[in-house]
């Protein structure tokens, strides 16, 4: 049998796809390794890592975290597509789930790039306002500011040609 007759597609390369597995395999494994009491963790359910925690005094009492993690090149910002196309996922899986506690997490390679054209307070990039605020961080007129501006550059979002529309909007 004669195989070097053959001429491949030049353009195939699995080689993105291949290492956002490997990445998620070793975030899984890290998660795993960090794992605290009354947690579980469950892959490819809600997200890609759902991390399913128990409440100490109601075991029947749960809060999910939907873990989304992307193998990513360069900055992300609030407008990044990867970035609204989380935030879609996200509040597609509330919608399909009323009264459960859900969370959302995203993990990514990339860096926190800055929003063009934004004003947060302090110079916070919007990815960083929006971590600070998760944690708690800022003052209350710092947090009122930046929900503001997080809002309004959301809302003000277009719709990337890589997120179905219906679930965008």
């Amino acid at each position: 049998m004669d195989l070097s007759q053959f001429i491949p597609d030049q353009n195939r390369d699995a080689t993105d796809a291949i290492g956002g597995f490997l990445y998620q395999i070793q975030i899984t494994i890290i998660r795993w390794l960090d794992l605290i009491e009354d947690t579980i963790l469950i892959c490819e359910c809600g997200e890609d890592i759902d991390h399913v925690i128990a409440s100490p005094g109601d075991p029947d009492e749960i809060r999910r975290v939907l873990e989304q993690v992307k193998r990513t090149k360069g900055n992300i910002t609030l407008r990044s597509a990867i970035t609204k196309g989380a935030l879609a996922h996200f509040r597609d899986a509330l919608v399909r789930n009323p009264g459960q506690d859900l969370r959302y997490q995203f993990s990514s390679t990339s860096n926190v790039g800055k929003e063009n054209n934004s004003t947060f307070p302090n110079g916070l990039l919007g990815i960083q306002a929006w971590n600070e605020i998760r944690e708690r961080q800022l003052s209350s007129e710092d947090e009122r500011a930046s929900l503001s501006e997080i809002i309004r550059i959301v809302s003000e979002s277009r719709c990337p040609s890589s997120i179905d529309k219906d679930l965008f909007d």
